[in-house]
């Protein structure tokens, strides 16, 4: 059977602990039904589990009617999906389907990258005034430096005056 397959990517990062998730969209020509399938990258610490939605038709607005279903018009690079409350990214397509949009007419855009950069989080480090306790080295030490201090540096000269001394209490 026929269909288009479409590399969708859905970005999960506003939920605490979420991530971007791969995902391939099979639209089947022959009744206009959609599948997506996950994706799975080695070692990525997920479950595998077959399919996010089998093959069926997918709904534009949540609700379920012959009328208001994704076409094959709908889906192009760039545009996003609705799937059930998830916005997916249609990031790639195979060359079957660039084949087959071609033929209808439809030139798509060219794929956009998987990889999402990431956005780097400035941390500025703003040392507190002194409070008081101890000296102001050591409330430094303490923002500064880390909890494991390093050792005090030997003297050498007080350890070259001292040898032989036995200390006896």
């Amino acid at each position: 059977t026929d269909s288009l397959c479409f590399h969708v990517l859905w970005d999960d990062r506003e939920r605490l602990y979420g991530d971007i998730q791969y995902f391939l969209l099979f639209y089947y020509l022959a009744d206009d039904t959609v599948e997506i399938m996950r994706t799975n990258a080695k070692n990525d610490g997920r479950d595998t589990f077959p399919k996010l939605l089998k093959r069926s038709k997918l709904p534009k607005n949540g609700r379920v009617s012959d009328s208001d279903c994704y076409t094959w018009k709908d889906l192009a690079i760039g545009q996003t999906v609705s799937v059930f409350g998830r916005t997916m990214l249609i990031a790639r397509s195979d060359p079957f389907t660039r084949q087959y949009y071609l033929s209808n007419g439809v030139t798509l855009r060219d794929d956009m990258p998987l990889q999402v950069a990431e956005k780097k989080i400035e941390v500025k480090r703003v040392i507190p005034p002194y409070n008081g306790f101890g000296t102001e080295e050591d409330s430094l030490r303490s923002c500064t430096g880390g909890l494991n201090q390093p050792p005090p540096k030997k003297d050498l000269q007080k350890m070259r005056d001292k040898n032989g001394v036995i200390l006896r209490f």
